[in-house]
């Protein structure tokens, strides 16, 4: 059956209205009828589905105790010439179908959508799905004659015959019309009057519910074929199962034979299903009992939530009216699966990528990883693991790692005489930082004038209503011993400095417009010691990198310095390493681990070393500050996994010593500046925590944590910090 691409012309049910249950028998004088008393394949039925269990009987059906359910899975494809498609049908053969030229007919038959049914969703393929229909006899290609057809807007009726074979909607002899919306848990009545015919004196009009929804006269037939009946569940491969259920099918040749109630059986009546899950089977069981109803067939399935031999689930589902005396079915927990048992594999000296691939491949995790240095074990490579290689242990348990990180780095020299430098991101000239703010939903801008965790004042600067103006930095441009504010337009490539005078914006300037957007400022710092910052670009497509010597908003010159075309490279942070007054460059891959400082004169790489590489990728460089008041930077980084930081004490290129700050678990709280907020000439830590708004400043005495203080919180909507 091809899938159509077209919604025709809409004539809808505006109410679908769910009548009672009839639980009449089936007219005498019925030609053929079926309801599915024992097996789904009663009545001459087969079934044409990837197993047999696609197929189910399940209570109450429309006029009688079973009806069938026909359910498809992901994968139930090339199914009787379904190709991509998944297929659950049920067919009857054409010469039980009496589907020939010139027959006059009546049928009926009944459908439900139960919870289980998935309806074509709108996507950029056309989605649908089948439920009934009467297939033409000749194998290939050819919509079927009749069918009951569902789209991602609701059910259809789709008519195809006459001398041609009907491909598509445009085709001669193609005919459809809308019905109206799927709605779940209530039948679907249908009757047809049909008369097969090839020619322009066939008939087929429909009725749904009792209503009248088609009226059509034409071909339904394709010229010396017949046709057979499919109660189907076919339609697009969803990536879900998809239910459907059929009920009461019935052929005569008169209206009164095939209608519901036909048979003159009173209904029974007409009870609830309890809710019966978490009960224990024989709870569950007393229940359906009083309540007029049996249990059914029980199933025993595992289960890590509910305790064994309690109810998982029960169908039909709790509050469906079903006939009284209908089976309800359970599935009964058989309590947790047992774990599978595996050996932990050796992965000591192994890398640490290597080993945890090889403990998933185990069927294993890798737990907590421990850092430890070592003289004989490669950076990156497993000391140790536990347990121990060889212990049988429950699959997916975790298997905690010793990793080296290299040699213990060696002691620091004696610290050069403290150099006193104003710090960074000072707006207001009082030797401590200030915090910038940024809504990247409105545009506003707030700056905090900080006394330590103290806000001085909160003055909002020009909002900036353009979000493709970003804050790439700030740094003292004009040399008045005060920050300025470094804007840069990601869309055009403007850039514009505010010069800042405190909470004041006093001038701006226009820089120079670099239009190939490739080029992006990924720092900021006084490169040739005047005094005044200058602006680092680097080109995230070529690796090209290149400063602008700064004087106020003037470029005075620029400097290409050294290409790095591996992407992977990217720049760090930007600051004074060896305490010559000009700043650096730190650099690092974040595919290795590698990290490398250039020291700089000015344009011109001086010298360039690699430092530590860490290859635990959770560690990241979060910022560089002068923490032991040495006058030289260092850097900070922090493990996004596990929330542990770290300082490394840096003597030029050199990591002099290194030291664990204080772990922060909850991995809402970000490291978002480092900063000298109380000017006693070292570095502290800004925290933002994303989730509740909450500021925090961990006060540095060197690598230990003087004090923590919590400025006012700022709300989480659109607000961040604008300088790292």
């Amino acid at each position: 059956m091809n899938s159509l691409r077209a919604i025709a012309g809409a004539v809808a049910i505006c109410v679908l209205a769910s009548p009672q249950p009839a639980h009449a028998q089936i007219s005498p004088n019925a030609v053929w009828s079926c309801e599915f008393t024992n097996s789904p394949t009663d009545c001459g039925l087969y079934l044409e589905a990837a197993a047999s269990t696609r197929a189910t009987l399940v209570g109450p059906g429309r006029d009688g105790p079973t009806a069938v359910q026909l359910t498809t899975q992901p994968g139930d494809i090339n199914i009787a010439g379904s190709g991509s498609n998944e297929r659950a049908d049920l067919v009857l053969a054409r010469s039980s179908t009496y589907c020939n030229q010139g027959q006059d007919e009546w049928w009926a038959h009944s459908l439900m959508f139960p919870p289980g049914y998935v309806p074509p969703p709108v996507a950029s393929v056309w989605n649908w799905g089948a439920l009934f229909d009467f297939h033409n006899s000749s194998p290939g290609g050819g919509q079927p004659n009749f069918m009951v057809y569902a789209t991602p807007t609701g059910l259809e009726l789709h008519m195809a015959g006459g001398a041609n074979t009907v491909n598509r909607p445009s085709d001669p002899g193609y005919y459809s019309i809308a019905i109206g919306p799927i709605t779940k848990n209530v039948w679907y009545d249908f009757v047809y009057h049909v008369k097969w015919s090839s020619g322009s004196d066939g008939l087929f009009q429909a009725w749904l519910n009792g209503k009248q929804v088609m009226n059509y006269s034409g071909p339904n037939l394709y010229v010396s074929q017949s046709c057979y009946l499919k109660i189907a569940n076919y339609h697009t491969a969803l990536g879900v199962p998809v239910s459907a259920v059929h009920s009461r099918v019935v052929m005569a040749h008169t209206q009164a034979d095939v209608q519901i109630g036909s048979g003159g059986a009173p209904p029974p009546s007409q009870v609830a299903v309890p809710n019966v899950v978490g009960q224990t089977q024989a709870a569950a069981t007393s229940a359906l009992t009083s309540a007029g109803l049996t249990a059914g067939t029980v199933t025993q399935q595992s289960s890590t939530t509910v305790p064994s031999g309690n109810v998982i689930s029960e169908s039909p589902a709790a509050g469906t009216s079903v006939a009284s005396a209908s089976a309800v079915n359970l599935v009964v927990s058989s309590g947790a699966p047992p774990p599978t048992q595996v050996a932990v594999p050796n992965v000591v000296g192994q890398t640490q990528a290597a080993a945890t691939s090889a403990l998933t491949s185990a069927g294993l995790t890798a737990g907590t990883v421990t850092q430890q240095s070592s003289t004989t074990v490669a950076s990156g490579n497993v000391i140790s693991e536990s347990p121990a290689a060889g212990t049988s242990v429950a699959s997916a348990s975790a298997v905690n790692l010793v990793v080296s990180s290299g040699a213990t780095p060696p002691p620091p020299p004696p610290p050069p005489p403290v150099v006193t430098k104003n710090p960074v991101y000072d707006f207001s000239g009082s030797g401590k930082s200030d915090i910038l703010w940024r809504n990247s939903s409105t545009g506003q801008n707030v700056l905090w004038l900080m006394n330590g965790a103290t806000v001085a004042s909160a003055p909002a600067l020009p909002t900036v209503a353009n979000l493709n103006w970003i804050i790439a930095g700030a740094g003292d441009f004009n040399g008045d011993g005060k920050a300025d504010i470094l804007w840069h337009n990601q869309s055009t490539g403007q850039s514009q400095i505010w010069f800042m005078n405190g909470g004041t914006l006093s001038s701006a300037a226009d820089t120079y417009t670099v239009s190939d957007t490739h080029w992006a400022i990924v720092g900021v710092g006084d490169f040739d010691g005047d005094g005044k910052a200058d602006i680092l670009w680097r080109n995230k497509s070529t690796g090209q990198n290149a400063i602008w010597f700064m004087n106020g908003g003037s470029i005075k010159s620029t400097a290409n310095i050294t290409t790095v075309t591996d992407q992977n490279w990217t720049v760090a942070g930007v600051g004074d390493f060896s305490g010559d007054g000009k700043a650096d460059i730190l650099w690092h891959d974040t595919v290795t681990g590698q990290n490398q400082v250039w020291l700089m004169n000015g344009g011109t790489v001086a010298s360039s070393a690699a430092i530590l590489t860490v290859s635990d990728l959770n560690w990241h460089v979060v910022g560089v500050g002068d923490f032991d008041g040495d006058g030289k930077v260092d850097i900070l980084l922090r493990n996004g996994s596990t929330g542990q930081n770290a300082i490394w004490f840096m003597n030029g290129a050199t990591i002099v010593s290194s030291t664990s700050i204080q772990s922060v678990t909850d991995l809402n709280w970000k490291i978002v500046s480092v900063g000298d907020y109380n000017g006693d000439g070292q570095a502290d830590i800004l925290w933002r925590n994303g989730s509740t708004g909450q500021n925090a400043i961990f006060f540095m005495n060197g690598g230990t944590v003087a004090s923590t203080l919590y400025p006012p919180s700022q709300p989480v909507a659109g607000w961040t910090v604008a300088l790292h």
